[in-house]
């Protein structure tokens, strides 16, 4: 089996442009930045260009895809991100590297 056989989203972080993020995977699962935009791409140690991430309110939201639903077949997931801190929070500060939920409209 090789790797991609059961990969659902893969996103790069290489637009270096916009405010839309795209999957290498599948076309569908397009995610997009929100928060205070402006410096959200710099450059990148692997590639041309990464995302930039303010520490703050920026974000990239990824609509709730049936593919991406936890449960009944598809409990079993892995999730990975990697990332380069550019200073070290405050104590108290809360990050969040990969939230997955739902949050229901009003």
């Amino acid at each position: 089996m090789a790797l991609g056989d059961n990969l659902v989203v893969y996103y790069n972080l290489d637009e270096n442009t916009g405010t839309t993020v795209a999957t290498s995977i599948n076309t569908a699962n397009v995610g997009t930045w929100q928060g205070t935009l402006g410096s959200q791409w710099t450059t990148a140690k692997l590639g041309a260009s990464s995302g930039n991430f303010n520490g703050t309110d920026n974000r990239v939201n990824i609509s709730n895809a049936t593919i991406l639903d936890i449960n009944g077949s598809n409990s079993k997931i892995s999730l990975a991100a990697w990332f380069y801190l550019t200073a070290q929070p405050g104590n108290g500060v809360s990050m969040q590297i990969i939230r997955k939920g739902y949050e229901a409209a009003n």
